[in-house]
């Protein structure tokens, strides 16, 4: 509930005449190698404060009705979900589409755990691999778009990325990417 209040204070707070990101924080260069370097920096626009709100609405909103129906390793359960928030608000707040895609797809971890121990079908195992593989999977093809962007432009920050790469790469590949 506290993550909650704290996206209602961002959303309170939060300049809707101002194009850029805001509630900024940067750490400075994670990762700095010759061709290209990771930042680790988190920050909110327009569209992402509205899912980090979305997501501490629901957190606790899944918690509380999931009460009753949970009785073994309830600890654990809620471990996952409160990891699962985790991951998703670094997704959501990250400037850096390296980091983007690390948490994007840390989030199958508590996933896969919460659909293959909570699940309510014997099939639950076999529905989490499922889970698991297609969206690794899918995400495969995104990694290997995210790498050629940053390996072409020589950054992974999504604000240097978000002026330059219009004029790098062509529409057509824009779209493909």
């Amino acid at each position: 509930m506290l993550t909650f209040l704290a996206s209602i204070y961002l959303l309170i707070n939060f300049d809707y005449s101002e194009p850029n990101f805001q509630f900024v924080f940067n750490s400075g260069e994670f990762i700095n190698h010759a061709d290209a370097y990771i930042n680790l920096s988190f920050g909110v626009d327009g569209i992402s404060i509205l899912f980090v709100l979305l997501t501490t609405f629901l957190m606790p909103l899944c918690l509380v009705v999931s009460v009753g129906a949970i009785t073994s390793n309830v600890k654990t359960y809620a471990i996952c979900f409160l990891m699962m928030e985790s991951f998703l608000l670094l997704t959501f707040t990250s400037l850096d589409i390296i980091c983007f895609y690390i948490f994007f797809e840390a989030v199958l971890i508590p996933m896969f755990i919460l659909v293959s121990a909570y699940g309510s079908r014997e099939r639950r195992v076999r529905a989490a691999y499922l889970l698991f593989m297609y969206t690794l999977i899918g995400s495969i093809l995104m990694l290997f778009g995210i790498l050629y962007i940053v390996y072409t432009v020589g950054s992974s920050d999504i604000v240097v990325l978000r002026n330059i790469v219009p004029f790098i790469f062509s529409e057509s590949t824009q779209k493909l990417l």
